[in-house]
């Protein structure tokens, strides 16, 4: 009798636990469940923790208690022993999902013969991403030269660090350096700090938005120096519309007393292998403060080869 009220009991508390989940993070415990090797149950379990934060006592709760059992089974002893707190042995952490992540991107259009031209554009961002914390490092290089005369040359590098409140809501602080003369500046200079929020996070459609206060330093090619207070405010779209294609959108703008900066990038990738895809994107930049000789928009639209991991 004490071994059937035992079973009902553990029984009832894993149909708890269960209605506690969202449907696609119980369906990755189960998963987990299922496992014949522990080392892999670790590694999924605990990577399911660090992907959802909010359901972590519940995930860890549902967990020992055995998970999705057949009726009348009461939970393996094996599974209630099992520890959640992230000690899992090494072999399970090289089983887990990495934190890292990232892309490379390149386009070139080399010509020869009658018109001496390169265009090239490299691009890199690398992102790693833990229970409370994400950072991003994304860097830039646009060169373009006919017949020994350079017509574009641009470097851009940017960091940021993101604070998890929750799964949608995070602190972020952000650096920015830009260099690019034919623009009418030397380089500009940002730092600044926000709120940002997740709208969407679907399995084919995500945005975000942020919202941010901060300084800029700015040196003109005419040897002037601005220093001021800016407003960001920004947004990215990503939305897969088939396991072949994708679409996204990032755009933000800078609002100083000086001048206002928006920057927007419009793009499609196509799949070509795993990690391999095509991209075409069009890029706008516009200054509503520059240099008598300058004009105060560039355009340009890429077709390239992007590698991502």
């Amino acid at each position: 009798m004490k071994k059937i009220i035992l079973t009902m009991a553990a029984a009832l508390l894993t149909a708890a636990q269960a209605n506690a989940l969202p449907t696609n993070v119980r369906t990755l415990v189960d998963k987990a469940c299922a496992q014949e090797d522990e080392f892999v149950a670790y590694a999924i379990v605990n990577t399911t923790r660090q992907q959802f934060p909010t359901y972590q006592d519940a995930i860890a709760s549902y967990w020992k208690a055995g998970c999705a059992m057949p009726e009348g089974v009461a939970p393996a002893p094996d599974k209630v022993a099992v520890p959640v707190d992230g000690t899992a042995p090494a072999l399970a952490a090289a089983e887990a999902e990495s934190p890292w992540s990232g892309e490379l991107e390149t386009s070139a259009d080399i010509r020869t013969g009658n018109t001496e031209k390169t265009n090239l554009l490299l691009r890199g961002k690398v992102a790693y991403e833990v229970e409370k914390w994400r950072h991003t490092l994304e860097a830039h290089l646009v060169s373009d030269e006919e017949d020994g005369t350079t017509l574009e040359e641009e470097y851009r590098v940017g960091f940021r660090s993101d604070y998890k409140l929750d799964a949608r809501n995070f602190l972020f602080g952000e650096l920015e350096y830009v260099d690019d003369r034919f623009s009418g500046y030397d380089y500009r200079l940002s730092e600044t700090v926000g709120y940002g929020r997740i709208f969407y996070d679907l399995d084919d459609f995500y945005w975000e938005g942020r919202a941010g206060i901060g300084m800029r330093q700015d040196k003109l090619t005419t040897g002037q120096d601005e220093n001021s207070g800016v407003i960001t405010l920004a947004t990215d779209l990503d939305w897969q519309a088939t396991d072949y294609l994708s679409l996204y959108e990032n755009a933000d703008v800078s609002i100083a007393q000086e001048s206002t900066i928006f920057q927007s990038e419009t793009g499609l990738k196509s799949k070509i292998i795993d990690h391999l895809a095509m991209k075409a994107a069009f890029y706008v930049e516009h200054i509503t403060d520059v240099p008598p000789d300058r004009k105060d928009t560039d355009t340009r639209t890429t077709l390239g080869v992007v590698y991502d991991f």
